[in-house]
C-alpha cells in the first residue's frame, strides 16, 4: 500500500482501489453498515441536513478533504459529486452534509481501476471523452465540465466547473473540449518522452454536433468568437493530427456523469465502461479471488473507433 493506494497484479492486468482507505473512512464516519445509494450525487439539492446530523460533530472541510483524494486517484465516479460538496461548503454548508452522506453511501459499492496486461505496446492508443452541462452551477451560472481519457484503462479525468459563463450549448462544450485536448496532448507528450508512443491521432469523443464540427473544419460562428484562443487550440491540435474530433451520442459518452448527476441505469453503464467492482477480483477480506477476464470499455464510441480509425469525419 502507498498512500492509501493498493494494487493486485493478475496474469490478466493490473488492479489498483483504495479498498482499506475507504473502509477505515466509511467504519470512522459510521457509515459501514449504510444503505447503498445507487448514484453519488442527484442534481436537485436536499433538504438542510438537521442540528443533529451525525456527520456536524466533524468540520466539512476535512469531510471533504478526505474524499478529494480517492476522486482523484481511483473512484472515478464520485469526482462530480466531491466537486459539488467542496462548492456548497461554504455556500450551503447545510446542504453540504447529506450531499457528503450520500457520497459515502454510494462508495459502498466497491470500485478500482483495472490496466489489462495483454495489450499490444504498438497498438496504444490514447480515447478522450469531454462533456459540459451548460449553466449547471446555481450560484455563478458556469457550466459543469468532465473529461475522462483511456489508455488501456482511465489514466486521467477531472470534474470541475469552468473558468467563465458560457452562453450556448456549443460554447460550453467548445471550452469542455477544448480542456479535454490539452490534458490529452499532456499525456501524449509524457509518453513520447517515457519511450511509449501511441497511435496518432487520438480520438477526442465529444457529444454536441456544433463543437465537432468546428472543431474538424477549423470554422467558427458570430457567437463563438469570445471563445477563439480556446477554439484555435484545439483546430490547431487537429490539423497537426495529433487529435481527432469524433461525435458520440450522449448515452456513450463516459464523459457525462462527470457533469452532472444521472439515472441509476445511465450511471452504472457508464461506470462499468471504465471502472471495476472489487468484489470481482477480491475475496471481502482482501485475499486474492480469481481475476475474471476483463475486456476494454465497450462503449458506442469505442466500438464504433476500433478498427475504422480512417473513418470519415461525422457530419
Amino acid at each position: 500500500m502507498f498512500c492509501g493506494l493498493q494494487m493486485r497484479q493478475f496474469k490478466t492486468g493490473l488492479l489498483i482501489h483504495q479498498r482499506t482507505y475507504i473502509r477505515n473512512l466509511l467504519n470512522d464516519r459510521g457509515y459501514s453498515n449504510a444503505r447503498l445509494a445507487p448514484t453519488p450525487a442527484v442534481d436537485q439539492d436536499p433538504q438542510p441536513a438537521p442540528a443533529n446530523h451525525p456527520l456536524r460533530q466533524w468540520p466539512l472541510r476535512k469531510l471533504c478533504g478526505e474524499l478529494v483524494w480517492p476522486a482523484s486517484q481511483t473512484q472515478p465516479h464520485i469526482a462530480h459529486a466531491v466537486h459539488k460538496a467542496c462548492i456548497y461548503m461554504h455556500r450551503l454548508p447545510d446542504v453540504c452534509y447529506p450531499l457528503i452522506s450520500r457520497i459515502y453511501r454510494n462508495l459502498q459499492d466497491e470500485r478500482g481501476l483495472f490496466f489489462p496486461a495483454n495489450v499490444n505496446p504498438a497498438a496504444l492508443e490514447l480515447l478522450s471523452f469531454a462533456d459540459a452541462a451548460l449553466g449547471h452551477c446555481k450560484f455563478t451560472k458556469r457550466s459543469s465540465h468532465g473529461e475522462v481519457h483511456l489508455l488501456t484503462g482511465p489514466v486521467a479525468w477531472a470534474a470541475q466547473r469552468q473558468s467563465t459563463v458560457a452562453t450556448s450549448t456549443q460554447d460550453s462544450e467548445t471550452i469542455s473540449m477544448s480542456a479535454a485536448a490539452r490534458t490529452a496532448i499532456s499525456i501524449q507528450n509524457f509518453l513520447g518522452e517515457v519511450g511509449a508512443p501511441i497511435q496518432l491521432p487520438s480520438i477526442l469523443y465529444g457529444d454536441n454536433q456544433g463543437s465537432v464540427l468546428s472543431a474538424q473544419n477549423g470554422m467558427g460562428s458570430n457567437r463563438s468568437r469570445h471563445l477563439v484562443l480556446r477554439h484555435h487550440y484545439l483546430v490547431e491540435q487537429v490539423r497537426s493530427r495529433k487529435l481527432s474530433p469524433r461525435k458520440v451520442t450522449s448515452a456513450s459518452n463516459l464523459a457525462d456523469t462527470l457533469t452532472k448527476g444521472v439515472a441509476a441505469p445511465a450511471y452504472r453503464r457508464l461506470m462499468d465502461q471504465y471502472t471495476v467492482k472489487l468484489s470481482d477480483f477480491l475475496a471481502n477480506d482482501e485475499d486474492f479471488a480469481t481475476a475474471p477476464p476483463v475486456s476494454e470499455p465497450t462503449s458506442e464510441a469505442v466500438l464504433q473507433q476500433r478498427g475504422d480509425r480512417k473513418s470519415k469525419p461525422a457530419k
